[in-house]
């Protein structure tokens, strides 16, 4: 939710009102995401299956699988039926499901998110890198240190065309994080209006566009 508010603040209100509608092209992208994992689940073989019913939980249940991957050099991915890890940040009321960290250097967890798109972009979005520098920021609190994270783009309509942007957790990507999870909490609570995307381009993908209020309005 906080890579969609750096989108469109409007997304935010807009999940709370209408819930989420699953999209063809959203879709298209968890079932590329699924077909990564299960290449990775793959090669790890059976996990225990354990209840989660705290944040605490959450928080010992990953750092206990990464610090065995750590140990056994694996990677480990998140596919919606099999969870290992998480990103949780009480402070600031978060909490995620990253696609995989690589763990085989022994020595620090790498995350690598993956992005379906239909063009493959010069540089990371604003929204993804974001989203990447959370995840680091998660396993900090965990007491791992990451020296960067991996962006993946992966273009849709032809999964082997790829491009891959390394990630690093500096002040700037820090307190933009901080900021935007204090803003969406405020939104989800009320306590704030979004201040919506200018740009109508941005719109026509939204799974929300027939009936979001705050869409830019475009002249003909």
């Amino acid at each position: 939710m906080l890579a969609e508010y750096v989108y469109c603040a409007a997304k935010v209100p807009n999940r709370m009102l209408q819930g989420d509608i699953r999209t063809p092209v959203l879709l298209e992208g968890q079932r590329i995401h699924e077909a990564e994992a299960k290449k990775v689940l793959a090669k790890i073989g059976p996990t225990k299956r354990i209840k989660i019913s705290t944040v605490f939980d959450a928080m010992v249940h990953t750092y206990m699988n990464i610090t065995s991957a750590l140990r056994k050099r694996k990677v480990l991915a998140n596919s919606e039926k099999r969870v290992l890890f998480l990103t949780v940040l009480p402070e600031y009321g978060i909490v995620g499901k990253p696609d995989a960290v690589d763990c085989r250097d022994e020595k620090s967890p790498v995350i690598i998110e993956t992005k379906t798109t239909d063009r493959l972009p010069l540089s990371p979005w604003p929204d993804n890198e974001l989203q990447v520098g959370i995840y680091m920021m998660g396993l900090e609190r965990l007491g791992f240190h990451p020296s960067h994270g991996l962006l993946e783009y992966v273009k849709r309509k032809s999964p082997k065309e790829r491009e891959r942007y390394t990630i690093s957790l500096n002040a700037r990507l820090r307190e933009e994080a901080v900021s935007a999870a204090k803003t969406v909490v405020n939104l989800l609570l009320e306590k704030e209006k979004p201040i919506a995307t200018k740009n109508p381009r941005k719109c026509l993908p939204c799974r929300f566009i027939s009936s979001c209020k705050w869409k830019p309005i475009v002249s003909s």
